[in-house]
C-alpha cells in the first residue's frame, strides 16, 4: 500500500487501525444496497460505552511493576469536575464553541434534544469509567467521587504490552 504513488503517506497508521462500520440496508430499484451510517475506531467506541477496566494482575508482577502500572493509569485519569464542565459545555451550543469549525445551528441542537448527532458535529466527551484490580482473585475498585480512568488505546496496550493479552478485561454498557 505504501509503494502506491496514490497514497499520502502522512495519512498512514504506524499501528493496526481497527474500524466498526455501523450500516443500512435498504432496497433500491437497482437492488439491494447498503449504505455506511457511521465509522467509528474501537477506542472511539470503548471511550464512549466501557463501564468498568479491571487489570488482573499477579501479586509479585504487580509489586514489582507498580510505579509503572501506577504511571500508566495516572496519565489516564480524568477529574470528575472537568467531566461536569466539559458535558455542560457540550451541550449548550454557544458562538465559536468549536473554533475553526462550523458551528451547529440551533435547529440541529434542538432536532437532537440538546445533543450534536455523531454523523454531523457530535461531541465526544470523555466521561471515564471505573477501573478495579484483581490481584490473585482479590478485586479491589479504586473508585472515588474525584477521578475516572479514561478507557484509552493508551490505557489498555499498554497493560497488555506489560502484563500480558488477558491482564485487562472490559465491561460494557
Amino acid at each position: 500500500l505504501s509503494s502506491s504513488p496514490d497514497v499520502d503517506e502522512s495519512l498512514l497508521c504506524e499501528a493496526p487501525l481497527i474500524l466498526i462500520a455501523t450500516i443500512a440496508y435498504f432496497n433500491a430499484p437497482e437492488g439491494a444496497r447498503l449504505r455506511v451510517r457511521r465509522l467509528q475506531t474501537i477506542e472511539r467506541i470503548r471511550r464512549m460505552r466501557a463501564h468498568n477496566i479491571t487489570l488482573c494482575l499477579e501479586r509479585k508482577f504487580y509489586e514489582q511493576n507498580a510505579k509503572l502500572i501506577n504511571d500508566i493509569i495516572g496519565r489516564n485519569l480524568l477529574s470528575v469536575e472537568e467531566i461536569k464542565a466539559n458535558l455542560q459545555r457540550a451541550h449548550v451550543p454557544a458562538k465559536n464553541f468549536f473554533p475553526g469549525l462550523p458551528q451547529p445551528s440551533m435547529e440541529h441542537f434542538e432536532r437532537n434534544q440538546g445533543r450534536f448527532d455523531q454523523s454531523e458535529d457530535e461531541v465526544l466527551v470523555d466521561e471515564g469509567c471505573s477501573l478495579s484490580l484483581l490481584i490473585d482473585n482479590t478485586k479491589i475498585n479504586l473508585q472515588n467521587n474525584y477521578f475516572r480512568v479514561l478507557p484509552s488505546d493508551d490505557l489498555v496496550e499498554s497493560i497488555r504490552d506489560l502484563a500480558g493479552p488477558d491482564s485487562v478485561q472490559i465491561l460494557y454498557h
